[in-house]
């Protein structure tokens, strides 16, 4: 989500996510972003392309994105 938030008016492709973990699970951790109605996910092809859904959700959430954020910059 921070790396969507950085820029939200644009779409990423799933792909040039630098994820540690295998294309299955890659594909699970969109599907959950997707049904949770975090992002945008468009199919193009055989290409997907993602963007936050960062206006629906501050209208909606105030504040939602940038305490997710935060809390993933907390050490562990």
């Amino acid at each position: 989500m921070a790396e969507l938030a950085a820029r939200p008016d644009e779409e990423r492709l799933c792909a040039s996510f630098e994820l540690p973990v295998g294309k299955s699970s890659r594909t699970h951790h969109w599907r959950v972003l997707r049904e949770a109605g975090l992002v945008y996910q468009r199919d193009a092809g055989n290409r997907l392309y993602m963007r936050l859904r960062k206006d629906d959700l501050d209208r909606r959430f105030p504040g939602l994105v940038q305490a997710v954020i935060a809390a993933d910059r907390e050490p562990r």
